[in-house]
């Protein structure tokens, strides 16, 4: 349930990100030295470490709430 809580606006922000990136890499193709704007290599790139941080950042929190008592968690 944490994980599905921190995911999914993770994807929208990811998606909405792509879609900023491309538009504004357009308009500043002028001083893209070396770089294609519509690079979809370095796309995929960033994407995947986005999404592969969100996993692990989801991932621990979520563990360690798993491991704790709720009788305990609720008496604090």
């Amino acid at each position: 349930m944490i994980m599905y809580q921190t995911l999914a606006p993770m994807v929208v922000g990811v998606l909405v990100g792509l879609f900023a990136a491309v538009n504004a890499a357009r308009l500043l193709r002028w001083y893209l030295f070396q770089v294609q704007p519509s690079e979809p290599l370095v796309y995929l790139i960033v994407t995947v470490m986005i999404i592969v941080v969100g996993i692990v950042a989801s991932y621990l929190p979520s563990r360690a709430a798993a491991v704790v008592d709720p009788a305990v968690a609720l008496r604090r």
